[in-house]
């Protein structure tokens, strides 16, 4: 993160003239708007009247209220909102081109500044986080029942957050929704708020993609029991943490829930900073990390990493091809099937397909409106609003940039798209490489190649099996597959559940459970292509002491894996997590290295050891 703005200075050294030439094509907004965002005077300097200027074009004029009335259009203001910056507080929308070579609206799961905040900050209960809400209505004025408006947020984002744990994944051929058939209330009106959102009748939506419909029916019944006042509120609450960074510093407090996964070690406003940039120009921040590799000169890329990281890739995906054609809860077809779809993976690496900055520069209109840092919330909303257009219309544009991937460039990840078969990386994999090493070394396998191997599997786990290797819309599992692979998933939910009960007891769900699953899949994998790059068996390795920290090079294997997973936050961060049913960091390390034979032979465990049990789930 922190090389991004030197990346972006030393461009407009090398391109003053092209910056003065084109102040409104999205590298030339984007060149000072980090230095401007963490700039205490930028924020400062006009107050808050910028924002009340801002209330009042996003349909919140008086905010915050305390009455609204009945003819208040909820949906028709939120989908303003979500349309202009992309806050989504009740629902996601995606639009992408997955199947059938056409984009399609996709409604998903929001999430909430509740569940930041109770990962934040540890040691706060639901009052503490409801003075924090208060605080945030009380910023411009005080008002009489500001603690009462503020718990009636929080009881509404807890709501909320009960009918996230719901969701499940939903087959592609069982997505496809009418408008009109999704559930409503009286407060809300699915047709109203897609409208507002997509610029009706420029696009006229019929039909969406709904990925959790268990939730839409919750969240009609949460408006119908939910006060007017509450949903208008709770939509301006969510618009000013979302813009905190830009705001004066009264809102200093609200800038760590402004994001999810903060980086621990860096600065939050920056971070939040930077997040914004990529809301602006989510193609373009992949264009920019691509350009901090250039050293002294962005423009000149080197491809040497995209070079190994391919290698790495054409490994990885035979190790996982080998794999899947001896997979025991496949038939021989299937297993055929599986084989091929595995070597038609379509992988990109940083999105960098475009390498010519010229073209997302006509991508996100090069006659926009050029970034003013003394007016910075008012010049951030105009652009974002630009852009936001761009990726809300891509059938009326011959590129959609924004709409291919939709992975933060800024945290490790993979992005699997089922309907596309194409498996996408961002840089920051492998960032933590800079001004370490100029080569992913087989020690930084562990790190690196299980993204890959992971993405890899969920080609052909549960969720890959609606598309086949010709990326047809085909369930190519039969009855008998399915009903083993069902065994497989009980196994790994009951061992997750029970690990997770141990520190947590009156956990009753795994959210992350098909994630988890695919952790156990890499790990044998990750384990023979780390043995291949050392050119050594196991027995070898076993025997061979690394030249440092006293471990054999086995060993070090499961060191790095085990690293790759550390999160330095406290025991109660980790209870946190497993209360929102998400598996924390040492339940990913410990479960998969207990299932996997090899580490129990490396370290030596006894039989009947934690880590080596005499029942395992195993995938292969």
């Amino acid at each position: 993160m922190y090389d991004l703005p030197k990346t972006l200075k030393q461009y407009f050294q090398l391109k003053q003239k092209t910056y003065y030439e084109f102040p409104g094509s999205f590298i030339s907004q984007a060149l000072f708007f980090i230095p401007n965002c963490t700039s205490i005077y930028s924020r400062n300097g006009l107050g808050w009247d910028p924002w009340q200027e801002l209330l009042g074009k996003l349909g919140l004029r008086g905010w915050p209220f305390s009455n609204v009335s009945a003819e208040w259009n909820v949906s028709g203001v939120a989908g303003f909102v979500d349309g202009k910056l992309g806050i989504f507080p009740f629902t996601e929308v995606k639009v992408m081109n997955e199947y059938n070579q056409d984009h399609t609206v996709q409604l998903d799961v929001p999430k909430t500044i509740l569940r930041r905040h109770q990962l934040r900050y540890t040691s706060d209960n639901l009052f503490n986080y409801s003075q924090a809400v208060a605080k945030a209505l009380s910023i411009l004025n005080v008002m009489e029942n500001v603690d009462l408006l503020a718990e009636n947020i929080v009881i509404l984002e807890m709501r909320l957050e009960e009918a996230l744990e719901m969701k499940t994944f939903v087959p592609p051929l069982a997505r496809k929704r009418l408008l009109t058939s999704l559930p409503e209330s009286q407060k809300w009106s699915w047709r109203d708020y897609v409208n507002a959102i997509f610029g009706y009748p420029h696009n006229v939506i019929d039909h969406v993609e709904v990925l959790a419909p268990e939730y839409l029916t919750d969240v009609a019944d949460i408006m119908d029991n939910t006060s007017y006042t509450t949903l208008a509120n709770y939509i301006g609450y969510r618009t000013m943490v979302h813009l905190s960074p830009l705001l004066p510093d009264e809102a200093e407090f609200l800038v760590p829930l402004s994001r999810d996964k903060l980086v621990l070690g860096v600065g939050d406003r920056f971070q939040a900073c930077v997040h914004l940039l990529e809301d602006l120009f989510p193609f373009g921040m992949r264009m920019f990390t691509l350009m901090t590799l250039g050293g002294e000169n962005p423009l000149r890329y080197s491809t040497a990493l995209d070079t190994q990281v391919e290698h790495m890739f054409n490994h990885t995906q035979n190790l996982m091809a080998n794999l899947v054609q001896n997979a025991y809860w496949l038939n021989p077809v299937e297993r055929v099937i599986a084989k091929e779809k595995i070597l038609n993976v379509n992988f990109d690496f940083m999105g960098s397909a475009v390498r010519d900055l010229s073209i997302p520069a006509l991508y996100y209109d090069p006659k926009a409106p050029p970034f003013n840092g003394l007016k910075l919330l008012e010049s951030f909303y105009a652009i974002q609003s630009n852009t936001k257009r761009t990726y809300f219309d891509p059938w009326h544009r011959t590129m959609d940039l924004d709409n291919r991937h939709h992975v933060s460039s800024l945290h490790p990840a993979i992005e699997y798209i089922y309907g596309k078969n194409h498996l996408f990386m961002p840089y920051a994999v492998v960032a933590f490489l800079r001004g370490m090493s100029q080569s992913v070394e087989p020690l930084f396998v562990p790190i690196v190649a299980q993204f890959l191997l992971k993405g890899l599997f969920f080609a052909v786990d549960d969720r890959g099996a609606s598309v086949d290797h010709r990326n047809r819309l085909v369930e190519w599992w039969s009855k008998v597959t399915t009903e083993k692979y069902s065994h497989i998933r009980d196994c790994f939910f009951k061992q997750y559940k029970e690990e997770m009960q141990l520190k947590l007891p009156d956990v009753d769900m795994v959210n992350d459970l098909q994630d988890d699953i695919a952790d156990n899949a890499v790990v044998a994998p990750l384990y023979d292509y780390y043995l291949s790059l050392l050119g050594m068996d196991s027995v070898t390795a076993r025997r061979t002491r690394a030249p440092f920290g006293g471990f054999t090079l086995e060993q070090i294997f499961f060191v790095y894996y085990a690293l790759s997973q550390c999160d330095h936050r406290s025991l109660a961060y980790a209870k946190r997590l497993l209360g929102f049913g998400e598996t924390s960091p040492d339940i990913k390390v410990n479960i998969p290295l207990r299932n996997f034979a090899k580490f129990s032979e490396a370290f030596g465990c006894q039989p009947g050891n934690e880590m080596s049990p005499q029942d395992r789930c195993l995938v292969w």
